[in-house]
């Protein structure tokens, strides 16, 4: 284990894993966000190893963003699939794309030149609150992404170089969007958690205009009964078996799966972690996991495998695979990053990050 205790003065909001490139030198980094306003990078090795100093086995840090502009916390965070942009929630109400420059990360502009028709830039505002979840669905050459504020989503396409265009607003139901996942390879979808406990679904039909916005129609008009919800709040969201099954956890203990095609319930796990009701505070793919297809990060301190069946969707837990990343009483696991080469970094309610090699 890499542990750096001093990654951030507040807890840990998310993390993204930035994919290396040789063209500008740029090594495979993750990036951190935190409750005490800044972001961070983290140097990291192509083999999945955290990359250390001679004097402590902290990870390398790159660069620390401390944005004095109000924007901060960045609540949620996502990358571009080449790593040359990467998307943040923040407090601003408005999702931006950061460039990177070489190594190091330039924020966007406010506004370009007010004859510039993509005037508005690496921004898109108007949200009606922090923006808490993004979620991005690539359409062949174009890339459309969702963010989401209370219980209204904004759509927008990035059209390069981290310009982003405001495409749509969606209110789309009462309750706060808590978590968004869409999927593409021909399954187009949009999935959200929201805060009644409730999984909800969308078809994203593509317009064949890249300048025109998908239509998005809800998989089940109907709110869902409460016999297909959580007992909590629905806060982590992530799609296992090729686009298969979406796999939500909760504040309430309790992890779900579902079929992408139609919202079928499928698997359950009561107290994913522990027989308390911990919450499920996190989850993400398994990258390359061979028998592991998602991890969670829960109030107990634990990082948990999960494999997902196919076909039938039933969840269990994956135990030699789990571990507890937090010591017991000192708090919660709040965002977790795999890495290709097996590696997991983990950050928790203190601020610290650490990094694991899965056995």
């Amino acid at each position: 284990m890499a542990l750096e205790p001093t990654a951030h003065t507040g807890a840990v909001l998310a993390l993204a894993v930035i994919p290396p490139d040789p063209a500008t030198d740029r090594p495979l980094l993750v990036m951190s966000t935190s409750m005490d306003g800044t972001a961070a990078t983290w140097r990291i090795h192509e083999d999945g190893t955290i990359d250390a100093n001679d004097e402590d086995g902290a990870m390398v840090l790159v660069e620390r963003l401390e944005p004095s502009d109000g924007s901060t916390p960045w609540w949620c965070v996502d990358t571009a699939d080449d790593g040359s942009t990467v998307y943040v929630g923040t407090h601003a109400r408005d999702a931006r794309a950061l460039r990177f420059d070489g190594r190091r990360i330039v924020q966007p502009p406010r506004r370009r030149r007010r004859d510039d028709p993509l005037n508005g830039a690496g921004r898109v505002e108007n949200h009606t609150g922090w923006v808490r979840a993004l979620a991005r669905l690539n359409e062949g050459d174009t890339l459309w992404g969702f963010s989401t504020a209370c219980n209204y989503v904004r759509v927008w396409r990035d059209v390069g170089d981290g310009v982003l265009v405001d495409a749509n607003e969606l209110n789309i139901f009462t309750g706060d969007i808590l978590a968004l996942r869409a999927t593409s390879r021909g399954k187009n979808r949009l999935f959200a958690g929201v805060a009644d406990g409730t999984v909800r679904g969308w078809d994203v039909q593509p317009a064949g205009d890249a300048n025109k916005p998908p239509t998005i129609s809800p998989l089940h008009p109907d709110d869902l009964t409460p016999a297909s919800s959580h007992p909590g709040r629905v806060a982590s969201l992530v799609t296992v078996g090729g686009d298969e099954f979406v796999v939500s956890g909760c504040h309430g203990g309790v992890m779900r799966s579902w079929d992408v095609a139609d919202l079928t319930p499928r698997g359950r796990v009561v107290d994913a972690h522990g027989p308390t009701g911990s919450k499920v505070r996190c989850i993400v793919n398994a990258r390359g996991g061979d028998a592991v297809d998602c991890y969670s990060g829960g109030d107990d301190g634990w990082v948990r495998a999960w494999a997902v069946a196919s076909g039938s969707g039933e969840i269990r837990e994956v135990v030699d695979r789990s571990f507890r990343a937090v010591d017991e009483g000192s708090g919660g696991v709040r965002a977790i990053a795999h890495l290709r080469g097996g590696s997991l970094v983990v950050g928790d309610d203190r601020g610290v990050l650490s990094a694991w090699r899965a056995a």
